[in-house]
């Protein structure tokens, strides 16, 4: 059953059969509910003390504290800085079509892992496909017996 809340969210967008929103269109048309305008005065009137904090922090005895002040000032000046996507190469089978070929993608992964060709958290993210295709697979395997089912039942 779907979510009510993606539902209200939904409502009135044009989705493609694929599930996708049709070009144009946005499954959130009201955005983010805006902020009332006497909280953005509290804040804004704030706003001066939170930096005047912020900079009193930047000569603190412990250096991760100085650090976090620092972060905080140049975050909110210049943004966050955004991670680098690093592209890895592994050897993987061509066509992955069943259960076995996963188990032998996974033993890649893991050697790709250990040799220090891909860190532990990307490994994870790729292991996670890894996951996503062996239930795509499994979906497609149950869908083939039950067709298969359905034809002798006739």
């Amino acid at each position: 059953m779907p979510n009510k809340k993606k539902q209200a969210l939904t409502a009135g967008a044009k989705q493609e059969p694929n599930g996708r929103f049709a070009k144009g269109q946005s499954g959130n048309p009201g955005g983010r509910a805006k902020m009332p305008s006497e909280v953005r005065e509290m804040l804004t009137a704030k706003a001066e003390d939170a930096v005047k904090s912020i900079t009193s922090h930047l000569d603190n005895e412990d250096p991760r504290i100085a650090l976090k002040a620092a972060e905080l000032l140049l975050d909110r000046a210049y943004g966050k800085p955004q991670q680098a996507s690093e592209h890895i190469q592994i050897d993987l089978p061509a066509d992955t079509k069943d259960v076995a070929e996963l188990v032998a993608m996974h033993a890649a992964l893991l050697r790709a892992t250990a040799s220090g060709a891909i860190s532990v958290s990307d490994a994870r993210e790729v292991s996670g496909l890894f996951e996503n295709h062996r239930k795509m697979i499994e979906t497609s395997e149950l869908e083939q017996r039950l067709a298969a089912l359905e034809k002798t039942a006739k």
